[in-house]
């Protein structure tokens, strides 16, 4: 039997489902940040009730070293559907197909969506799953599938910018389709490829060092997540901030 929902319950039930997975720390983490619960003690009653209730999926998988992760089942979003919130995309599960490469790569893009929560600077967060949907029907919204759009108010600003989390190197040609994607204008005003390690990070910059059409910065992923808004971003050989590139790159023609 379903439970009696409130807006709190909401909040975690939306935030798993747009993260398609999430640890039970991060989950913690999202709901102080988000004043959800005041302490830890009532997160567990919140969150165990949410599972028991089988609103939630738990499990413990072996190659995270059994660490808590949580996925929204399709009672979640039934129950999310109830309370007013329906889903861009018709997501019901994550794509399991290669479990191992994708649990960490949502991991890590949570990580990054904390980070900017602790900022301060983040309004809005969609996630890939959704942007596939409106890149589907239509291409003037977005240019690619990001593995993230975020809108940030920095300084009274806002601005639109795409996240990327490269964990690993694609194939020359691959890079050569996003060029060509970057090429065309969209709502985003700027890429940040976020990079697990300097070899990823040497390269990505010198597949996108020279590129003009979009403005693609390029960060060490954990030196971002410590401080997002100043942390060093390589913008065509400039180091440079999110802080001081976001109002620089959009004055610049065809952007905002």
């Amino acid at each position: 039997m379903t439970p009696k929902l409130n807006g709190h319950d909401r909040e975690l039930l939306e935030f798993v489902a747009n993260a398609q997975r999430v640890t039970h720390r991060q989950l913690l983490e999202v709901a102080l940040i988000k004043k959800v619960e005041k302490d830890r003690k009532t997160f567990e009653w919140r969150v165990a009730r949410l599972a028991e209730s089988g609103l939630l999926k738990k499990e413990r998988p072996e190659f995270l070293n059994r660490t808590i992760l949580y996925t929204i089942t399709r009672m979640g979003i039934l129950a999310l559907e109830n309370l007013g919130v329906h889903m861009l995309s018709l997501y019901v599960a994550p794509d399991e197909s290669n479990v191992k490469h994708q649990i960490p790569h949502s991991l890590e893009l949570n990580r990054i969506n904390i980070a900017l929560m602790k900022s301060g600077a983040l309004f809005a967060w969609t996630p890939a799953h959704a942007v596939r949907v409106l890149y589907r029907f239509d291409k003037s919204s977005y240019a690619k599938v990001y593995d993230a759009v975020t809108t940030l108010v920095i300084d009274n600003e806002v601005y639109t910018v795409g996240v990327e989390y490269e964990r690993s190197l694609k194939p020359a040609e691959k890079y050569v389709k996003i060029l060509s994607q970057l090429s065309n204008r969209d709502q985003v005003d700027a890429v940040v490829y976020l990079c697990p390690n300097h070899m990823v990070l040497r390269s990505i910059r010198q597949v996108f060092g020279s590129f003009v059409k979009k403005p693609v910065l390029v960060a060490d992923h954990e030196r971002f997540i410590t401080d997002v808004l100043d942390a060093p971003l390589d913008w065509c050989y400039r180091e440079t901030t999110l802080r001081l590139a976001l109002p620089q790159l959009c004055q610049r023609n065809g952007y905002k």
